[in-house]
């Protein structure tokens, strides 16, 4: 769901709840920083839930990271709510090559979905806001974006929530002021070797200069893009699907190749996952070939006569060693071989080298008997053998030995 983050002269706070899915009896934990934004969110939240908790994170390469815990401790403690403390140990930066900004979401990201499994909290709350919005889209566009750049941050994405994403900060500072609550400026925030503030103190001003009213309409420029790329999302899935199999999921190709724009179609799928729009237009090339592989950070694709199998990089392995029982009773497929249930064998994926003995005295390679019934790509490479005494009893759901059947 998306919201409209066109607001020209909000001043009050005043928060939707219901817009965001959120009711007051649900047990939800507020990612607080000490500053204006998730401290007046902290406030407004406490006059709303009746199960509240508030999470810090101490980066632990801050100056004045302690006052900030501080400063939301007390508060917390004047407004009953619980508070966890995360510290992140100094040394941790010391080895982190790249965006320390990208190290710090994804640890933060990480402490999230730990304290939500552990204290059962249902959704997380975050203190983004509408100047937040228009930085995001200026930082996709000045790195490379299609539309989904463009659209900024979403109200909400799974248990994650933005009420505040239709604010400016002006209006919080007021709202804050007007009511007394107290927060501290992250003195990193001026820092601009930081991407970001390099947008805020310097772009943004000069943006502003030009047009006066340039956050405003940038703002709703990344709410109308959200609702185009829902509904371009919609009509993608529609004609072209995913859809899901043992090692991942597979596209039907057929007829593609003949659609207009072809590769930008795949593309809008694909991106998801990671893939160049130079890769999409590559794999239309090799529709009808077999094995032809491309890959993203944590995702491969293959094509395979009309079919792209889509899975993960590098591909899943399997290594079990225990009784036939033991597996039958977890794990699927399941061992059909005759051999008796408590002798112990070892599950694993086919190898290069792995041969089969089809015939008495007449052996195949694995490798070689696969394709002869029809298995290529990463469906291949998903193939289970079983191993006993050092020779292959089975390829699950595929081929027994002639002794064992």
């Amino acid at each position: 769901m998306d919201f409209c983050i066109f607001v020209k002269k909000k001043k009050n706070v005043i928060i939707p709840w219901s817009e965001f899915q959120c009711t007051s009896q649900q047990k939800v934990l507020i990612a607080c920083s000490g500053g204006v934004d998730s401290m007046v969110l902290l406030h407004r939240a406490a006059s709303f839930f009746s199960q509240l908790g508030v999470v810090v994170v101490h980066h632990g390469w801050r100056e004045n990271a302690d006052r900030d815990v501080e400063l939301i401790r007390s508060v917390c403690d004047r407004l009953k709510v619980p508070v966890h403390v995360e510290f992140i140990p100094p040394t941790h930066w010391d080895n982190v090559q790249g965006s320390w900004e990208l190290e710090a979401r994804n640890l933060r990201y990480g402490i999230f979905e730990r304290l939500m499994q552990e204290f059962r909290y249902e959704k997380v709350l975050l203190g983004h806001h509408r100047d937040d919005v228009v930085e995001t889209v200026l930082m996709n566009q000045l790195r490379g974006t299609g539309l989904s750049g463009m659209k900024g941050i979403p109200g909400i994405r799974g248990p994650y929530v933005r009420p505040l994403i239709s604010f400016p900060k002006s209006a919080l500072l007021h709202f804050a002021k007007a009511n007394a609550i107290s927060w501290m400026d992250d003195e990193t925030n001026d820092d601009v070797q930081f991407f970001r503030n390099k947008i805020r103190h310097r772009l943004m001003p000069v943006l502003e200069d030009v047009a006066p009213h340039a956050s405003e309409t940038m703002a709703r420029n990344a709410w109308f893009m959200g609702l185009q790329n829902e509904l371009m999302n919609e009509l993608v899935d529609e004609k072209l699907p995913l859809r899901q199999v043992s090692f991942g999921f597979i596209i039907d190709l057929s007829g593609l190749q003949t659609i207009k724009n072809a590769s930008m179609l795949l593309f809008m799928v694909l991106r998801r996952y990671g893939f160049s729009l130079e890769q999409c237009t590559d794999v239309l090339a090799h529709i009808g070939q077999k094995n032809k592989r491309w890959h993203a950070k944590n995702w491969q694709v293959v094509v395979v006569d009309q079919i792209l199998q889509l899975g993960d990089f590098p591909s899943k392995e399997v290594e079990f060693e225990g009784t036939v029982k033991e597996w039958n009773e977890q794990f699927f497929p399941k061992i059909s071989a005759t051999l008796e249930r408590g002798e112990s064998v070892v599950v694993r994926n086919w190898k290069p080298g792995d041969r089969l003995e089809y015939t008495v005295g007449k052996h195949k390679k694995v490798s070689d008997f696969l394709p002869t019934k029809g298995i290529y790509g990463l469906e291949k490479d998903a193939v289970l053998v079983v191993e006993w005494s050092g020779m292959l009893v089975e390829i699950l759901d595929i081929w027994t030995h002639p002794n064992w059947r």
